[in-house]
């Protein structure tokens, strides 16, 4: 009788194991994919917290880099206001006209060109001086009145401006070249060598070609005075 319960006992156990078995390996399974579960939901929360906390500081960063562009901008704008008043008080330097010839260039064709101009100058230290200037522009049978501020550095000259055209047509130009004294007291060569104008509505670019001369005249000097050279 012992025997057989022995056999009953060991046959029962086996029975439990047998049944038990799938529902722990379930179990275990379960817990390993809510593991697993939770360690990608926490990697994803993660990933959003350092994708906000980027995206919170390139905002950050451009609205700074905005800001500093606009009090540049504002310091540049009082500099030049104040540098002009100043100059306006003081009166000009110098006085010039000058004259150039050349080509514009229109779809692919040469149309012959001109530039009259005319204006003060500032002497801001060293070899620097401000420009003002106005002038008028012809090319072809087309003619504009040009209204240019810039500045000559050296034999460097760089003016800009606005005009516009007998239509009515305005655009923005830019004239950049060199300037040298000639053999003729107080005349110098000019070349814009590198020029264009741009219209506004059309936003056409037009290279501009042009070389002359500019005439000076020192006003600081009486006016019975002899006439000398520009440079300082």
């Amino acid at each position: 009788m012992t025997k057989l319960n022995t056999k009953y006992t060991q046959a029962l156990a086996l029975l439990l194991v047998i049944t038990l078995a799938p529902a722990s390996i379930a179990f275990a399974q379960s817990s390993v994919e809510a593991e697993t579960t939770t360690e990608n939901t926490v990697d994803a929360n993660n990933d959003i917290k350092v994708k906000t906390r980027a995206d919170i500081k390139a905002r950050i960063t451009d609205a700074q880099e905005k800001r500093i562009n606009l009090i540049k901008d504002e310091v540049r704008t009082n500099v030049r206001d104040v540098i002009s008043n100043t100059l306006a008080d003081r009166g000009a330097d110098l006085t010039f006209r000058g004259h150039t010839d050349g080509w514009a260039i229109v779809g692919g064709k040469a149309f012959e060109s001109s530039i009259a101009f005319g204006g003060d100058a500032h002497h801001v230290g060293g070899g620097n001086w401000k420009i003002d200037s106005t002038g008028e522009l012809t090319v072809a049978d087309r003619h504009a009145k040009l209204d240019l501020t810039g500045f000559a550095r050296g034999n460097v000259i760089h003016l800009q401006g606005s005009g516009s055209l007998d239509n009515g047509e305005a655009f923005r130009i830019v004239l950049r070249g060199h300037f040298a004294p000639t053999d003729d007291r107080n005349v110098y060569a000019v070349a814009f060598t590198h020029a264009s104008i741009q219209y506004m509505n059309s936003g056409l670019r037009v290279p501009l070609m042009q070389v002359g001369s500019v005439t000076i005249i020192d006003t600081t000097l009486p006016v019975s005075a002899e006439p000398v050279t520009a440079q300082q």
